[in-house]
């Protein structure tokens, strides 16, 4: 009877043991499926840095193209400000041999 005891005891002990396993083993588990979650959050987080990075790159690429345009069109006018500036030179000097040929 007390060999029964002690067995019984020593079964109790490794039942103990068993669920302390089982439990660690499901808090294991439970880690795990957290890791795996933060980390798919991860990949979402770095997915969506990647995209506003490239739609900033965009935007960058779209003003750096309007400021091509801007420059052109500076250029247009400036020479269109030297042409007119050189028409206005040779109408003033027109208008003073005029000028000087009503005078004499």
């Amino acid at each position: 009877a007390a060999k029964d005891r002690v067995i019984a005891a020593k079964d109790g002990v490794i039942a103990a043991r068993d669920g302390e396993m089982e439990e660690q083993k499901r808090a294991l588990a439970a880690r795990a499926g957290e890791i795996a979650r933060l980390q798919l959050v991860e990949g979402a987080q770095r997915r969506a840095l990647l995209q506003r990075d490239e739609q900033e790159a965009g935007r960058d690429d779209a003003l750096a193209a309007k400021d091509g345009v801007i420059a052109a069109k500076d250029g247009e006018i400036a020479a269109r400000d030297e042409e007119m500036e050189e028409q206005r030179r040779v109408l003033q000097e027109a208008l003073a041999a005029r000028d000087e040929e009503v005078a004499r």
